[in-house]
């Protein structure tokens, strides 16, 4: 339309627009009004927008919502904001959804008690969108929204069976004041490592790390160890998941002594995930006592156990090439499960020449792993 059309004829014909009985004159009407420019009053296409926002049909309410998304800031006003907060509890969910976007974008002015309150009734929403919003505009209000409330809601949104939302809400968590990381912040984050996939997975093990943004290694690694002593199985997992993310940076005597206790945990994705930070460790866990307790892992009932903990030695390289450490994998090159016996020999083919045995070579000729046996020739030719 352009500024030289808004003149008080073309508003008060859109006015008349937004009493049409055609919703979709209606729905133009408001995205209309956010083009009129600056020669008209920004109350007065205000006052307009929030008569789209009370319009009996959704997609009205829908045009009037994303109208005052675009306009963001100048559409910050007190009338509006209120408005917003009523249209957060719309029956239509995409129009609850841009209400919510709407007033993420308003800044400052939107950052008050009673947006906090609707959004924590956003957090309840069915819709996945508008719970991602609420964590989202929670996150970055930040410290303002950090109450007992704020962080128990967010809390409860990490395990949300939506992926983003979860992902979102350890997002929101992490934008709290350090003083919010309390034992169960941490807990819960760490039952989100476990509930979550892929770069959602890895965000979560990053919060739970950094949440408390000036604590030292030792204090992250103290505070996860702690979490080992946890009865619920995922926070437990979850911390061996954290001090894996750290790798060698958690490679003390104690953690590792407490990652050992994990390789006898009664439930067995526990164990796997104990393996798991030996795996990340490396050589540095190659203790004899570290070595023991992953052979006992070779027995475990549970096959993915058995193949972590044939992973974790094959980490562990000629420090753990001892004949009986050969000779038990040598036995898992003939498990039932084919990725046992698979991890078994690339483990062996790390272990140098020492395991490079007539017997273990006449196994592999009966299976398919004639490449670990070509990396144990490259072993051979470098120690000789």
């Amino acid at each position: 339309m352009g500024e030289k059309a808004a003149t008080n004829e073309v508003i008060n014909e859109l006015f008349k627009a937004l009493r049409d009985i055609d919703a979709d004159v209606r729905s133009v009407a408001c995205g209309a009004l956010c083009a009129t420019g600056e020669k008209v009053a920004i109350n007065k296409v205000l006052e307009g927008l929030l008569i789209g926002l009370e319009d009996t049909d959704e997609t009205v309410r829908y045009a009037a919502g994303e109208t005052l998304l675009n306009m963001r800031e100048k559409a910050a006003t007190d009338a509006v904001i209120n408005k917003l907060l009523i249209v957060l509890g719309d029956k239509v969910d995409y129009v609850r959804d841009v209400a919510c976007a709407a007033l993420y974008y308003m800044g400052d002015k939107a950052r008050t008690s009673e947006v906090i309150n609707r959004l924590l009734i956003a957090l309840d929403d069915t819709n996945a969108y508008i719970k991602l919003g609420a964590c989202k505009f929670l996150g970055k209000i930040g410290e303002e929204a950090a109450t007992a409330t704020v962080i128990n809601k967010l809390l409860i949104a990490t395990e949300d069976k939506n992926d983003a939302v979860r992902h979102a809400a350890c997002e929101a968590l992490l934008n709290m004041p350090e003083e919010a990381a309390t034992d169960g912040v941490i807990n819960g984050l760490l039952i989100a490592l476990v509930n979550t996939i892929g770069h959602i997975r890895h965000a979560a093990c990053e919060d739970s790390l950094n949440i408390a943004e000036n604590a030292t290694t030792s204090e992250v690694v103290n505070r996860l160890l702690s979490a080992l002593e946890n009865t619920n199985a995922y926070v437990r997992v979850g911390a061996y998941l954290a001090l894996g993310q750290m790798g060698e940076e958690a490679a003390t005597t104690t953690a590792i002594n407490r990652v050992l206790d994990g390789l006898a945990d009664p439930d067995d994705v526990v164990r796997h995930a104990a393996c798991g930070v030996l795996v990340e460790i490396g050589e540095k866990a190659a203790t004899d006592v570290v070595i023991k307790g992953l052979l006992i892992g070779l027995q475990d009932t549970v096959d993915y156990v058995r193949h972590v903990a044939c992973e974790a030695l094959g980490k562990m390289g000629k420090k753990a090439a001892t004949d009986e450490v050969i000779n038990r994998l040598l036995s898992a090159l003939k498990d039932s499960n084919n990725a046992v016996k698979l991890a078994a020999s690339k483990a062996l083919g790390k272990m140098g020449g020492k395991a490079a045995t007539s017997e273990v070579i006449e196994v592999l000729l009966d299976t398919y792993y004639a490449n670990e046996m070509e990396e144990w020739l490259y072993e051979v030719e470098d120690e000789y």
